[in-house]
């Protein structure tokens, strides 16, 4: 095996390294409203999402919401009298008190934690109150972005962000209301078995340039 080659291989294995990394993708409207899966319109102290790889802890300055009706997560202040905090699967009724308090809005704000390095994106909308103007803003880990209506996975996400494990990123109202639509981290941490693969590819090199030379 010739260097060019060998060097081929190598960046062919990194690659395969990049391509592989764990990701968790949430739809914030599917995560509350789905037949099956869903957790129904419902309040968290904490809001734990995750995979074998990934888990974020969601948090709130009130109670971290999951609404119904096309609108995703936002910010509870308080509940009805008789509401308890977990999931209502299958149901779409509303535990905030007031009911209008179950966005992102003034002085409120949702955090974000995961416990691996991570690259996050997010996605946002305004279904309940006609949708995003020009000059809307959010902010997002101390800077302000222009806020747009976006759903998991297309053009208009805003990241990436990049966090430590167990580093912290709130996303907190500016002047217009808000839900968040869906996020997606991927981790910046190889998975165990692309580290094995990667091992199992340079050791096979070394044995292929070893016996070139004897």
């Amino acid at each position: 095996m010739n260097n060019s080659i060998k060097i081929t291989s190598v960046l062919a294995l990194c690659t395969m390294i990049s391509s592989a990394n764990a990701a968790l993708n949430i739809d914030f409207i599917d995560l509350t409203e789905n037949p099956v899966t869903g957790l129904g319109e419902s309040a968290w102290n904490t809001l734990t999402v995750s995979n074998p790889q990934i888990s974020a802890d969601i948090t709130a300055s009130g109670f971290a919401y999951l609404d119904w009706n096309n609108a995703g997560l936002g910010d509870c202040g308080a509940l009805l009298s008789g509401a308890s905090v977990g999931a209502n699967p299958g149901s779409s009724a509303n535990v905030c008190n007031p009911s209008s308090d179950d966005n992102v809005t003034s002085g409120e704000n949702v955090t974000f934690t995961f416990n691996v390095p991570v690259e996050v994106e997010f996605w946002f909308n305004n279904n309940h109150d006609g949708g995003f103007g020009a000059g809307d803003m959010i902010n997002i880990g101390g800077t302000n972005f222009s806020a747009v209506t976006g759903y998991l996975g297309d053009a208009n996400g805003i990241g990436g962000f990049t966090l430590a494990a167990g580093e912290s990123i709130t996303i907190s109202h500016v002047n217009e209301e808000f839900y968040l639509s869906g996020f997606a981290a991927t981790s910046l941490v190889p998975t165990p078995g692309i580290l094995s693969l990667l091992g199992i590819g340079l050791l096979g090199l070394g044995f292929t340039q070893r016996r070139r030379v004897f």
